[in-house]
């Protein structure tokens, strides 16, 4: 079994999601493996009247970073800054620190009025300013924030509305979700931090129902202890949440089964089985794309259509989801993801497996006995070079070679290989999101998917009249974006892998199977789907 780390979000300072720990598996409707008892998550309840109460243990592979604009996904610290706008695990949207938001002026300009009587961890007010000083420092924060869209200015009108104007339209869903917790836009930070990030490490400075203790807190462990200033007391249900570091994915899930821990979050297959026999809570959820990402269509062999398209027909998804996946997936070569703006039923598979087809298309291209693709890959997401060999043993049936080139050496060096052009394509785990959010963060000119900067005029041209769309028309116009992405076969996907968390027995609340979601939604401003301990 491949254990495979998905990308956080973001552009700048996109990187793997090893920092937040679970099983990495797939999607569908089985839990993985065969045999035990597992429980699959089901509805959430209601724990609004649930008293608080207990320690929440979250298992983490490495340490993360403390402030929310270097933080992505930013599942962890929602326990100490909440967001503007609150994204429901069902996908839909909720008040947090905004209680009403509003579009106009053709999709350009984004209206929230900001909830009244709010205090920072420290006892500072929220204001209007304070609102704007965070988001304008994301703005211009180098860090995983390349999802924020074409931001022109942040605006604070009077004490209590926040404008936010774009220097073009966007659709309303992306910019709705960019204020929530599902991005690091929308959460806020106070004046200190905002001044000073570098205090964000030893004090948190946000609106959640947590804060950071540093007395509790060293290396290894971060703790937080319920934030008096909450403005919502009923949604705090644990005495303190502890963040704990567990680098190997073995003992992170014998630690779950003892009781030391209670969840642990994206972190591959390899110890599914395990896990179900023990009679863990199994949630599969949210998305991911393992994927070999042609990069090079300015030059060369993958310059060609034929070619491109011929690789994605060279590609048994179902053989892959069942040797690297456990065979839990969908195995689909469309990057539309079910659930989320652009998905395409009718063109879901566009690519069937087809060896003959590929052929035929390489002969056209003018390559009858084949070629080799310079390919790049990362450890670090794709341990073991699993992912990319199963791509090459898939590709070698049609004469393609893949010339693996492996870094090791971290993420920063990842990201200047893949701007040095010295390679044709890339092996990387892409996060399922909206086409829209897709492009913005993966597919366009300068993002992990296009190192060589190639611009299509017509997905432009696609992605403006999604943004111009009125909200019924909007799902239409980025299906759009999906079918000429696919046409053009940049990204050849081994299917759609869902996350899977695990947890305890006792927590409650943990994301329901089949959530459009990633990442895992703990603390509720309302408390109604507040995890808690029973």
């Amino acid at each position: 079994m491949a254990e495979v780390k998905r990308l956080r979000r973001g552009l700048a300072g996109l990187c793997t999601a090893g920092a937040l720990v679970v099983l990495t598996a797939c999607s569908g409707s089985s839990t993985p493996g065969t045999g035990g008892s597992s429980t699959a998550a089901s509805s959430l309840t209601d724990a609004t009247n649930v008293k608080r109460g207990g320690t929440l243990t979250i298992a983490e592979s490495s340490p993360f970073p403390m402030d929310p604009a270097m933080a992505s996904p930013p599942f962890v610290l929602a326990a100490a800054y909440d967001s503007l706008i609150h994204q429901n695990v069902d996908n839909t949207y909720s008040p947090d620190l905004a209680t009403s938001w509003s579009m106009s002026d053709g999709n350009r300009l984004f209206k929230l009025k900001l909830r009244k009587g709010v205090k920072f961890s420290d006892g500072t007010a929220m204001t209007a300013d304070t609102v704007a000083a965070s988001l304008k420092r994301i703005v211009k924060t180098p860090g995983p924030n390349g999802s924020i869209g074409p931001v022109k200015s942040v605006t604070a009108v009077g004490d209590d509305e926040v404008d936010v104007a774009y220097s073009k339209a966007v659709p309303e869903s992306f910019a709705v979700n960019t204020f929530s917790q599902a991005d690091n836009f929308g959460i806020i930070v106070g004046p200190t931090g905002t001044a000073k990030p570098s205090t964000l490490s030893k004090a948190s400075d946000g609106v959640g129902p947590y804060k950071l203790d540093p007395s509790q807190s060293n290396s290894s462990k971060t703790t937080f202890i319920p934030n008096a200033n909450y403005f919502n007391q009923k949604a705090i249900k644990f005495d303190k949440v502890v963040v704990t570091q567990i680098p190997d994915a073995t003992a992170r899930v014998n630690a779950l089964r003892s009781g030391q821990v209670d969840y642990v979050f994206d972190d591959g297959t390899a110890n599914a089985a395990s896990a179900q026999s023990a009679g863990l809570q199994i949630s599969q959820h949210g998305s991911l794309l393992p994927s070999l990402v042609l990069e090079n269509r300015t030059s060369g062999p993958l310059a060609k259509l034929e070619v491109r398209q011929a690789i994605e027909y060279a590609v048994d998804r179902s053989a892959m989801i069942k040797s690297l996946f456990s065979g839990i997936g969908t195995a689909q070569s469309s990057v539309g993801i079910k659930g989320l703006g652009g998905y395409d039923k009718k063109n879901s598979d566009p690519y069937p497996y087809n060896v003959a087809k590929a052929k035929a298309l390489l002969k056209k291209a003018g390559y009858p006995n084949g070629l080799t693709i310079s390919t790049l890959d990362f450890s670090q997401q794709d341990a073991n070079g699993s992912l990319a060999q199963a791509f090459a043993s898939q590709l070698k049936a049609v004469g393609i070679t893949l010339k693996i080139h492996v870094i090791s050496t971290g993420f920063t060096q990842f990201l200047t290989a893949i701007s040095s052009k010295k390679y044709d394509a890339v092996v990387t785990n892409l996060p399922g999101n909206d086409i829209y959010t897709e492009y913005n963060q993966f597919l366009g000119k300068g993002t992990v998917g296009n190192g060589f900067g190639v611009v299509d005029s017509t997905v432009d041209q696609l992605m403006t009249a999604a943004g111009t769309a009125s909200a019924s028309e909007e799902d239409t116009a980025m299906q759009a974006i999906t079918n000429r992405i696919d046409q053009q076969a940049w990204i050849v996907s081994a299917g759609v892998i869902p996350t899977i968390d695990l947890a305890a027995k006792n927590l409650v609340n943990i994301a329901p199977d089949g959530s459009p979601n990633s990442q895992p939604y703990a603390f509720d401003p309302t408390a109604k789907s507040s995890w808690y301990l029973k």
